[in-house]
């Protein structure tokens, strides 16, 4: 297997966490303690001409998360 299918392979044979993931994404579920403390640091850091990239695998759960508790326009 190849270093960047781990991600999706995890994902396919995973399929609840998977469906968590989904589930906070899209605001179903309570934030996981991990998004809140990236949250905070995050929030000190950006400002409305800030760039975020997310380099992860699953559902965008953070990204959902800091779109919602971080009030900067960033991209």
């Amino acid at each position: 297997m190849k270093k960047y299918d781990q991600c999706l392979s995890v994902s396919k044979n995973n399929y609840k966490y998977l469906s968590l993931s989904e589930k906070r994404a899209k605001g179903k579920l309570p934030e996981m303690e991990v998004a809140k403390a990236y949250t905070m640091f995050l929030k000190k850091k950006i400002n409305d001409r800030s760039t975020l990239l997310d380099v992860g695998c699953l559902g965008e759960h953070f990204l959902y998360y800091f779109r919602k508790r971080i009030n900067k326009n960033f991209h």
